[in-house]
């Protein structure tokens, strides 16, 4: 995925923000990315409103990101937050994400703006604590 990844190991938080085409193994890259700067397990905000996303149709998003997590074995996905624009298809796939893993017990939250998803990141991480 063509992104740019902020770590910020002090305060445990990961900016990420991407920028054109978007495929399954970008994201599988991205979370390898994180693994290798040691910050898999720190909160994230995913600025995903200038990315198009790439998915074959009819793929369910949540199976490969969990044969993804299971590949690299990670442990639990940390606080999650994704800023999208409303009535696009990043949107849609956001909240899918949401949804699937939000069943699984996951903190992960879509936002329209970076100012509402960096207050939840806030106290989902003060909750933590």
């Amino acid at each position: 995925m063509p992104y740019t990844l902020k770590v910020d190991h002090q305060n445990r938080r990961v900016t990420c923000v991407g920028s054109g085409v978007v495929t399954m193994s970008d994201i599988a890259l991205y979370i390898t990315d994180r693994i290798t700067q040691g910050a898999y397990d720190y909160a994230q905000l995913i600025d995903a409103r200038e990315v198009t996303i790439d998915f074959p149709p009819g793929e369910s998003v949540y199976a490969h990101l969990m044969a993804t997590r299971r590949e690299l074995k990670t442990g639990a996905m940390p606080p999650t937050a994704i800023v999208a624009t409303q009535g696009t298809a990043n949107f849609g796939y956001a909240r899918q994400i949401a949804t699937q893993l939000g069943f699984a017990k996951m903190p992960i939250e879509v936002f329209t703006n970076q100012a509402d998803a960096e207050s939840w990141l806030a106290r989902t991480e003060t909750k933590a604590l």
